[in-house]
């Protein structure tokens, strides 16, 4: 699974020689067979390590704004912004280039970044798949009040037919940009017929990937105008088919994901291929009892059967009794440790 150009140690990748990283990431994409749509480890480990990557194309606007970056799970994330390593920023240009390094695409697009407020979309084509990694922004998390669900049980819906409901926060925030991510899709696709589309994310990025990947699938019909930020007539009619219908998709891949809808939601719409820790706090909030349900495909594991890793060993402090308390649940969310869930399950 690993070679000498591949550094890759209890989910960690080397954040200021990474290119070897992502050169081997886009040879184990092009040497996997994606034929079918069925869950498959190699896959899922493919898609954690472009949620993982995501975390690497940080807005400018964010880092100048670090108020609220500590929240972010992702230990690459926090060491560019703790160390203010700017040149270790993953920008469209310089992950365009090294995709370019390793595979063909000719005149066609291989990649793009799609900096929001909320979000951030990372797009990757090898082949006839495209695959969409997105992120939430420290904004995304500050606006979630996930971290404050202890005090906060207001976690509203936004109904979008019948009995279906989503979270409210998550369905508005998947919508921004929302009509630049399929006119990138639609170029990536260079008119290309046969290409699929898969969505990841890990976090909150994974509760976002989950809504688009059923708005991709057309099964989120646009009922409610409140929550949706096209008002104007551009978006409507035959824009829609343009940019989509001559995609198809292929599957969704989310770790460490929030709940997002309610029974009825659950029920009827397509579930990512959704894997969590037990003890991942995030990933089991909302609470059910505020009427959210898992996703269908809800693959549990338990981190402490085969990691042993500490995240406290370096910092005295951080061993302190409550703190390390704290610290030791937090881990279990961290997408390096989902890194090495997938490392696990391929073994």
């Amino acid at each position: 699974m690993s070679d000498n150009n591949f550094k890759l140690s209890g989910g960690n990748m080397d954040i200021e020689n990474y290119d070897d990283y992502i050169r081997k990431l886009i040879v184990d994409i092009k040497n996997t067979n994606w034929d079918d749509e069925w869950f498959d480890p190699i896959k899922a480990h493919i898609c954690c390590r472009l949620s993982q990557l995501s975390y690497l194309a940080i807005p400018r606007y964010e880092f100048e704004k670090r108020g609220r970056f500590k929240v972010i799970p992702s230990d690459e994330y926090q060491s560019i912004m703790r160390n203010k390593i700017t040149g270790a920023i993953l920008t469209e240009d310089k992950l365009s280039g090294l995709i370019s390094q390793t595979i063909d695409n000719g005149e066609i697009p291989s990649t793009f970044v799609i900096p929001g407020a909320q979000l951030v979309h990372v797009g990757v084509r090898v082949n006839n798949i495209i695959f969409v990694a997105v992120r939430g922004t420290a904004k995304l998390y500050e606006s979630s009040r996930l971290y404050d669900i202890g005090l906060d049980f207001n976690i509203r819906k936004v109904r979008i037919f019948d009995s279906l409901y989503l979270h409210k926060g998550f369905y508005s925030a998947a919508m921004e940009n929302l009509q630049v991510l399929y006119k990138r899709l639609y170029e990536l696709a260079g008119g290309r017929s046969d290409v699929k589309v898969i969505f990841t994310g890990h976090s909150l990025g994974g509760a976002i990937a989950a809504i688009l990947t059923n708005h991709f699938h057309q099964l989120l019909p646009n009922a409610d105008r409140t929550y949706y930020p096209f008002r104007d007539r551009k978006w409507l009619g035959e824009n829609t088919k343009i940019f989509r219908d001559n995609l198809s998709l292929h599957s969704s891949y989310t770790f460490g994901t929030p709940r997002i809808m309610n029974l009825a939601g659950a029920s009827y719409l397509m579930s990512p291929y959704t894997i969590c820790h037990s003890k991942d706090i995030i990933a089991n909030i909302p609470p059910k009892f505020l009427n959210y349900a898992d996703f269908t495909f809800h693959l549990e594991m338990e981190l402490d059967d085969y990691s042993v890793r500490d995240l406290t060993k370096k910092w005295s402090w951080k061993n302190a009794p409550l703190v390390k308390r704290a610290l030791s649940k937090l881990r279990y969310h961290s997408v390096n440790n989902y890194l090495l869930t997938c490392e696990h399950l391929m073994k």
